[in-house]
């Protein structure tokens, strides 16, 4: 049990610096690969980018 709660109490504390900036990380890499990863330079991969900005900027 001590040792369960020392890591909810790790996560807690780095999770305002880690964990919004790898769920979006991982959120826009399934985006893009679901809308092709060949396909970056295009309008949807930069409006990708555009939302997953927007959303980080709602969160911090």
């Amino acid at each position: 049990m001590a040792g369960r709660h020392r890591r909810d109490r790790n996560d807690d504390r780095e999770e305002p610096k880690r964990n919004p900036w790898a769920r979006v990380w991982t959120w826009v890499k399934i985006s893009t690969t679901l809308y092709g990863l060949y396909d970056r330079h295009s309008v949807t991969a930069n409006r990708l980018i555009d939302e997953a900005r927007e959303w980080i900027e709602h969160q911090i």
